[in-house]
């Protein structure tokens, strides 16, 4: 969803300029920010998709997908302070609720 929004921001700017209407004003740093958290969740939008397969069984996948959320955690260049909180917030919700089944497995 917030790919979306980085996406129709940019369309309607485009549109804004041919039309010669006043742009969206969306700050750059909300820009940054959205785009950080795009990236940030990208792993949780992948492991989503592939969790909710209706045509193939899906319970074999969910300590695989654990896993490749746990290492995932942190690998992203955080350029904003709201960014680095959440990424700060994401990190420590991963440790606690899904390190155990990494631990488990490793």
């Amino acid at each position: 969803m917030i790919e979306k929004v980085i996406h129709q921001a940019e369309q309607l700017e485009i549109a804004a300029l041919k039309l010669k209407r006043p742009a969206l004003n969306i700050a750059a740093e909300d820009q940054v920010l959205l785009e950080e958290v795009s990236e940030m969740l990208k792993p949780f939008q992948e492991a989503t998709t592939t969790l909710s397969g209706a045509k193939y069984p899906t319970a074999s996948l969910i300590v695989p997908t654990v896993i490749v959320i746990c290492r995932a955690g942190g690998k992203i260049e955080v350029k904003c302070e709201p960014g680095s909180k959440m990424n700060d917030y994401l990190l420590s919700q991963i440790s606690t609720r899904l390190s155990s089944f990494e631990n488990y497995l490793l």
